[in-house]
């Protein structure tokens, strides 16, 4: 599976072209998110998975501390992972992928009125979808100041060492810095951060926040 944590990592970039909770509206904590293939329609799913949750607007009781949506993953802006990726754009420094709001407090809601296709209607229909509305700490539109430390992390997490090389090499932000550059051409960046207990590999040697 070509690199898919990165590719959804990614939120820019989509072409314009689940499962369902009473939950509608929610604050909690963005533990992670997690790819999975969906094999009865051959197709990648997104889990995000949110702890500490407070439960905002529910059509049922949810007396649950977490909350996990499922997405079906698409490329194209006019999907529900479209939505929301596109809305957590605004709270994302350039340099930084879906990654960087990991163990922030996000707002979501589940807002209607978006236009998708429906291939089985062959025409667009409006349809609800997920939407990050606020991040705490965060202001929509204001470019955080980079962390160089929480931007290696963003970029390391969920990659092998070979695609972390590669996307620290598309990075302007670490090219940019001379001695967090030259770590990673001399192979030291990131055993540092294993050192230091940031970061550790799984069973498939990839590397995740400790």
């Amino acid at each position: 599976m070509e690199d898919l944590k990165a590719r959804i990592d990614n939120i820019r970039g989509l072409r314009d072209t689940g499962q369902r909770i009473p939950v509608r509206e929610f604050k909690g904590e963005f533990v992670e998110f997690i790819p999975t293939m969906d094999s009865r329609y051959n197709r990648t799913r997104v889990l995000l998975n949110f702890g500490d949750v407070e439960v905002i607007e529910t059509t049922e009781p949810w007396n649950f501390p977490t909350i996990t949506l499922d997405l079906p993953y698409s490329d194209t802006k006019r999907s529900t992972w479209g939505v929301y990726a596109l809305s957590t754009e605004k709270f994302i420094p350039k340099e930084y992928g879906l990654s960087f709001l990991v163990n922030k407090r996000l707002h979501l809601k589940l807002t209607g009125e978006h236009p998708m296709w429906d291939a089985k209607q062959g025409k667009e229909t409006m349809r609800e979808a997920w939407e990050v509305i606020a991040v705490e700490g965060l202001e929509a539109g204001k470019t955080a100041p980079v962390d160089l430390t929480a931007l290696v992390l963003s970029l390391l997490v969920g990659k092998t060492l070979p695609e972390f090389n590669q996307a620290a090499y598309n990075s302007p932000a670490i090219r940019g810095e001379p001695t967090v550059w030259n770590a990673v051409l001399a192979g030291t960046l990131v055993p540092s951060l294993e050192a230091a207990g940031k970061v550790k590999k799984d069973q498939d040697n990839r590397y995740q926040a400790v």
